[in-house]
């Protein structure tokens, strides 16, 4: 019986396991595919917020930048115009907490100030514990991303910090470092990490350079460790991950009930060849549904944060052509929204050229042709008059019904554009400036050796002169070739210094002068070169008190400023030379480039009624290279040179100009009276007087020109010790320091030059007499604290008679009678 039954109920018992195992494992096929779609899913959702979170650190960089570029450009700005500043570049950033500035590492502005006033003044040297981190911000040009950090208002945060520089002409100089704190819930909540569609378990950690966690800025520690879904990013020089679980869990995704399996496996009973297949249907249609959504999102996230616009164009031969497709981005590049172009897609190009027009014709022709992406930079006006660059791509596809479809981008390029003009136009003013410096520079070494030569032949035949004087008549034919000699030499140093004029370095040589008479030798050959359309005034104040001033670098000066004058009136003008005399007070000397004292100053002015100068460049006229002219027509150093010469001479610029009226530019200058009195005045007053039995110290490493000065020398009755580099001399000095003067030449082989020696002797004897010689005739008179204005320099060649009278003079300072 038992057998039979069993024989009959064989096949159905089999038949039941056979469809109970199928729907066990069909179940759990299920199960692993909601798993997997769970993954997939929190997946996409970490790729989008991880893309929210790296744009919005970006974002976050680039305010801080901003800011930093505005303070970069040297001027010290007030605490209530940094307030501004960062009020209005973090306007709707409720994540910034506070910004501040610390110039040469010392906090001076802060925003808000309340309640953020203690940090003013607090030093980051004396706060050892974040010291090695600003100093590494400030020696490598790194932004430092320190975080997360306790926030005195309760919560975690992070600081972004960024070091600002400055450049003058090319040196790059370190100013200050620039800090924002940020609120750490509040910046995730502005990069959706607190919005995303899917509930999550969410962890931000910061990783070590070895991928170790660090430290954990936001969510738990147990999402790590519960198979989280990962994703790694860099900003700021610091590594992150992002640890992500579902929030129910990852079993929510195998819904495994007894129920539902005993259900299934009476259904399968009756279907299951059916119900299999459309099981496989589902899972197939959610993975693709899964895969669409993922795509989207990603789709989404990315021509949100594309800095341009992204549109589909489409053509058809029996249609105008139409946008379909844009991105939110067309008001920005076009001035027009997204449905104007629905109806009207003109405004894309009817703001460039025929030129442009036709050239964008040409290229999606040929990509239409040969299938391949069409590429165009071109210059676009928009609908208020603005000009910007636009650069656009895109690629064409052709449907079976004969429409064409262009899927393209286009960029706004402006500031890129600017900066690679701007680059190139400094780059051609870098090189024009670096041949004109090597030319100044191979002129002084030519000069320099020059100088030496004709200093032995001129020493030499001095003394020879001297020797043969009481043995021939004066009118004896050999004293004729020894003086037509030394007038040889003598026209071989003019040579000289008109080279060194031609290269920019030849030296001041202040004498008494009248400015009215400058203006009116210039006036009297300059004004024939001038256009006819220009006509050239004087007004020139009677009675004008003298100046002490280099009488070549004064015309050399007026002349730059009346051909700058000439150049900004190319329709014609009127050009003004005036001099005058004022009276400044202690507090109007603000709007002038140096800070004179009060008193009495003689003005030369030159005015012109041309174009005037913009506002933005005027602060910017006397920088080294700035120039508005086009490359090889000026090497903008010659409003640097003027401003330079009339600092030296001690005086000061004003300018004022207003837009289509003119421009005037006024040099004060002190009046004779109250400057320096002249080498050569001096020299004339001591002539009188002489100087012997000196001990006279001389380093001079040229050997031809150390002989001739120390028989000179000699002759002229001194005693003298002679050394052929500065280490040499400085060794004799230690060993005998009763010598009562130095005769220096400046630059010598070893590890003491002229102007260290001088320092050296004077760290021992600080009011040592000196006399500097030199072949080069651009050394400074006033070297810090180691040459001094009433030490004389002497330029070789030097006359016989011009050396005894220095010798004369300076041994009269050192020891006034």
């Amino acid at each position: 019986m038992l057998k039979r039954a069993l024989s009959n109920y064989f096949p159905f018992v089999v038949a039941v396991v056979a469809v109970a195992t199928l729907a066990i494992a069909l179940q759990r096929q299920t199960d692993v595919v909601n798993a997997s779609a769970l993954r997939t899913s929190v997946q996409a959702e970490v790729d989008v917020v991880s893309a929210r979170l790296q744009s919005q650190v970006e974002s976050s960089v680039l305010i801080t930048r901003g800011i930093a570029s505005l303070l970069s450009r040297g001027r010290d700005i007030s605490q209530a115009e940094f307030s501004q500043l960062v009020s209005n570049v973090t306007r709707g950033r409720s994540d910034v907490i506070n910004v501040a500035w610390a110039p040469d590492l010392v906090i001076t502005r802060v925003h808000p100030v309340e309640p953020n006033r203690a940090a003013i003044g607090l030093d980051y040297r004396n706060i050892p514990a974040q010291l090695a981190a600003i100093e590494k911000v400030r020696d490598t040009g790194q932004i430092a991303f320190v975080g997360p950090i306790d926030l005195v208002q309760g919560g975690k945060g992070f600081i972004l910090r960024i070091p600002v520089y400055s450049r003058t002409e090319d040196i790059l100089q370190f100013r200050g470092i620039l800090s924002t704190v940020f609120d750490l819930n509040a910046f995730l909540d502005r990069a959706g990490m607190m919005g995303v569609e899917q509930p999550l378990n969410l962890t931000l950690a910061n990783l070590d350079n070895s991928g170790a966690i660090a430290a954990i800025a936001y969510g738990d520690r147990s999402v790590i460790d519960d198979q989280p879904i990962e994703a790694n990013f860099d900003f700021t020089g610091s590594h992150w991950r992002l640890y992500a679980t579902p929030e129910e869990g990852w079993d929510s995704a195998t819904e495994e009930r007894i129920y539902q399996i005993l259900r299934l496996l009476i259904v399968c009973l009756f279907v299951l060849g059916p119900l299999y297949l459309l099981n496989r249907m589902a899972l197939a249609r959610k993975e693709m549904i899964t895969d669409m959504q993922t795509a989207n999102r990603r789709l989404d996230s990315f021509t949100n944060n594309f800095p341009g616009v992204f549109f589909t164009y489409m053509q058809r031969s029996d249609t105008p052509d139409r946008v379909t497709f844009a991105t939110d981005g067309t008001r920005d590049i076009w001035g027009v929204s997204k449905e104007q172009l629905y109806e009207d897609p003109s405004p894309m190009w009817r703001g460039a050229s025929m030129e442009t027009r036709e050239e964008l014709r040409k290229v999606m022709e040929s990509a239409r042709r040969t299938g391949t992406t069409w590429r165009l930079i071109w210059e676009h006006t928009g609908p208020n008059g603005d000009e910007r660059w636009l650069e656009g791509w895109g690629h064409p596809y052709l449907s079976t019904e004969g429409v064409l479809r262009w899927d393209c981008f286009v960029m706004d390029i402006t500031d890129q554009k600017k900066r690679d003009i701007e680059f190139e136009f400094q780059a051609n003013v870098v090189r024009q400036a670096q041949k004109q410096e090597s030319i100044g520079q191979l002129t002084g070494g030519m000069a320099h050796d020059f100088n030496n030569m004709l200093a032995v032949i001129r020493g030499n035949l001095e003394m020879l002169e001297d020797d043969l004087a009481d043995e021939l008549s004066p009118d004896d034919e050999r004293m004729d070739f020894i003086r037509g000699s030394i007038l040889a030499a003598e026209q071989g140093n003019d040579l000289t210094r008109k080279m060194l004029s031609f290269a920019r370095r030849a030296p001041l040589n202040p004498e008494v002068i009248q400015l009215n008479t400058v203006v009116q030798e210039l006036e009297g050959w300059s004004g024939r070169t001038f256009p006819a359309n220009i006509t050239l005034t004087t007004h020139l104040a009677e009675g004008l008190p003298p100046v002490l001033l280099d009488r070549s670098s004064t015309s050399s000066a007026l002349l730059n400023l009346m051909v700058n004058a000439r150049d900004a009136m190319p329709n014609g003008g009127t050009l003004t030379l005036s001099t005058r005399v004022v009276t400044l007070a202690t507090d109007q000397n603000r709007h002038l480039s140096q800070n004179l004292g009060a008193g009495q100053y003689v003005v030369l002015s030159v005015s012109d009624t041309g174009d005037g100068i913009k506002p933005d460049h005027l602060a910017k006229i006397f920088e080294p290279f700035y120039t508005t002219k086009a490359p090889g027509a000026g090497s903008g150093l010659g409003l640097s040179m003027v401003q330079g010469f009339v600092a030296q001479s001690g005086g000061a610029i004003d300018i004022q100009s207003t837009l289509g009226e003119g421009t005037v530019i006024d040099l004060y200058f002190p009046p004779a009276e109250l400057g320096r009195t002249s080498f050569a005045s001096t020299i004339k007053v001591e002539e009188e007087t002489s100087s012997t039995g000196l001990h006279i110290l001389l380093a001079e490493d040229h050997k031809d020109v150390r002989l001739m000065l120390e028989r000179s020398l000699t002759r002229m009755g001194h005693k003298v010790t002679a050394a052929e580099t500065g280490d040499m001399a400085m060794q004799l000095f230690e060993k005998n320091p009763g010598f009562d003067l130095l005769v220096t030449d400046i630059v010598m082989p070893g590890l003491l030059q002229g102007t260290d020696l001088v320092r050296e002797i004077r760290k021992r004897v600080a009011d040592f007499p000196v006399i500097v010689l030199t072949g080069y005739t651009d050394l400074p008179l006033n070297d810090g604290s180691i040459l001094r204005p009433e030490d004389i320099r002497l330029n070789k060649p030097v006359a016989r008679a011009s050396l005894e009278r220095a010798l004369t003079l300076t041994a009269h300072r050192a020891r006034p009678s």
